[in-house]
C-alpha cells in the first residue's frame, strides 16, 4: 500500500525597519494513507512584505529515515503531496530535505561548502525542517537562521571567489547534528567544523549591493561572526561581528551592507615543490577542493628529479590522457605564478589540461628547459599547448612559455 503525504507549507517573513527578517512557521504536514530524496525549497517573490518558502519539482523528504518520491510538479507551490513506496507507521519523524540525511534519519549533514544563489534567494535544498508528530497532522518547523550578507565592489569590479563565514566561538556549523524531532534542533559536539564556505564565482557591481544568504544552524554564537571576502587576486577583506549573537531558526539576521576594500592576502594552498603540484592537482581534480579554490606557486618548480609519468596535469578534459573515461574537470579557481620557473618537465600532458569559466592563471613562466610531446596525433594537437591545453572562458595574463 502506498502513503500519500501532503504537506501544506508556508513560511512568512514580515519585512521590518530592523536589520531582522523574520520567517514566521505557520506549516502543516497531513499524512493520509500512503508511503515510502535532494529537496528545494526556494524563496518567493516578496508579495506585502512577505517572502514565501516554496515546494518545487524534485523535492524530497524523509519520514522515519525513508524518502519520499521527487516531486513531479512545474510550478513552485506552497502545498504539495509527498509519494512513498511503502507503509509507514506513526510516529513520523519527518526531515526536509531527504538528501540531508544519514544514520536511519536521526542524524542529517549539514555541508561545509555552500552555493550563492541568484538574486536575494537560497539554493534549492540547502534550508532543512524538521517535523514530528504521532497523529496525521504534523507542524514543520525551521532548525537553521540565515546570516544575509549584501556586498558591493570597492573602485574596480573584480570576481568575487568565495565568502567565509567563521563561527569565532567555536560554534559547529557544518557536519554531523542530531535531530531533535520533537523540539525541532539540531545539537553536535563536533570540533574544528566552525567554517562555512559559499562559492560566488561572479563579478559584483560596484553601485548595488549582492546578496548572499549563508545557512547556519540556529543558536547562540557566544562571540559572533568573522566574514571574509576573497577576490580571485587572492586580495580578501575580513570584517566580524563581535559579541554574543542568537540566530533563531527561521529567521534572516542581516549584517550591514559591506563594501569590498581589500585588507589582506589568501594566498590558498602554496605550493614550493613538484610534489606540492602534483599533491594538489590530484586533489582538485578529484574534486577536493572547491571549484574556486586559489593556489600561489611560492618558488620555481624543478620537475629534474621526477618522471614525466608521475607529473599530474591541473584539470581534466573528456578524453584526455589523465582523464580518458572520466568526466571533465576544468580548473575553475585562481593560480598565481608569481613569475616563477617551471622548469626541466619532460611532459605528453600540458601544465594545465584545461581552465573553464571563472579560472585565472598569471604569472607562471613555462622555462625552455621544459618540453612537451603532445600524447594524441591528429587534429588535436592543434589544441595542445605547454601552459594551457585547453582554454573554455578562463582569463590568462602575464604568463610565457
Amino acid at each position: 500500500m502506498k502513503k500519500t503525504i501532503l504537506a501544506a507549507f508556508c513560511l512568512m517573513g514580515a519585512i521590518a525597519c530592523s536589520n531582522e527578517l523574520e520567517y514566521q512557521n505557520d506549516s502543516r504536514t497531513v499524512l493520509t494513507l500512503e508511503l515510502p530524496g535532494t529537496t528545494k525549497t526556494v524563496l518567493g517573490d516578496a508579495q506585502d512584505g512577505v517572502r514565501p518558502v516554496l515546494w518545487c519539482k524534485g523535492d524530497k523528504i524523509s519520514v522515519n529515515g525513508v524518502a519520499s518520491q521527487a516531486l513531479a510538479i512545474e510550478e513552485n507551490v506552497p502545498t504539495a503531496s509527498f509519494v512513498f513506496e511503502k507503509e509507514l507507521s506513526a510516529p513520523y519523524s519527518i526531515i526536509y530535505p531527504a538528501s540531508m540525511v544519514k544514520d536511519g534519519g536521526a542524524v542529517i549533514t549539514l555541508p561545509s561548502q555552500q552555493k550563492a544563489a541568484s538574486g536575494d534567494n537560497i539554493v534549492s535544498g540547502s534550508m532543512p525542517m524538521a517535523g514530528y508528530s504521532t497523529t496525521e497532522s504534523v507542524m514543520m518547523k525551521q532548525v537553521c537562521g540565515i546570516l544575509g550578507i549584501r556586498l558591493k565592489m570597492g573602485m574596480e569590479a573584480n570576481l568575487i571567489r568565495y565568502v567565509e563565514v567563521t563561527a569565532l566561538g567555536g560554534e559547529p556549523v557544518c557536519g554531523d547534528f542530531s535531530v531533535d524531532f520533537q523540539n525541532s534542533t539540531l545539537s553536535s559536539e563536533a570540533k574544528d567544523a566552525n567554517v562555512i564556505r559559499m562559492e560566488v564565482q561572479k563579478a559584483l557591481s560596484t553601485e548595488s549591493a549582492s546578496a548572499f544568504n549563508v545557512i547556519l544552524p540556529a543558536g547562540v554564537y557566544s562571540a559572533g561572526f568573522q566574514v571574509k571576502v576573497v577576490d580571485e587576486n587572492g586580495r580578501a577583506m575580513v570584517r566580524s561581528i563581535k559579541g554574543s549573537r542568537e540566530l533563531e531558526a527561521g529567521k534572516l539576521m542581516l549584517m550591514p551592507e559591506l563594501t569590498f576594500v581589500p585588507n589582506s592576502e589568501d594566498k590558498g594552498v602554496e605550493i614550493a615543490t613538484p610534489e606540492d603540484w602534483n599533491s594538489f592537482a590530484t586533489a582538485y581534480n578529484a574534486g577536493e577542493y572547491p571549484d574556486s579554490q586559489i593556489a600561489t606557486i611560492t618558488a620555481d618548480l624543478d620537475f629534474s628529479s621526477g618522471s614525466a609519468d608521475k607529473f599530474v596535469t591541473l584539470g581534466l578534459r573528456d578524453g584526455a590522457k589523465q582523464s580518458p573515461d572520466g568526466p571533465a574537470k576544468y580548473f575553475a579557481g585562481t593560480l598565481n605564478g608569481n613569475g616563477k620557473r617551471i622548469m626541466n618537465l619532460k611532459s605528453d600532458v600540458p601544465f594545465i589540461q584545461a581552465i573553464g569559466t571563472g579560472a585565472l592563471v598569471q604569472d607562471i613562466n613555462i622555462d625552455k628547459t621544459c618540453s612537451f610531446t603532445p600524447w594524441y596525433g591528429g587534429e588535436k594537437q592543434l589544441e595542445f599547448g605547454s601552459l594551457i591545453g585547453y582554454c573554455s572562458d578562463g582569463t590568462v595574463k602575464n604568463c610565457t612559455s
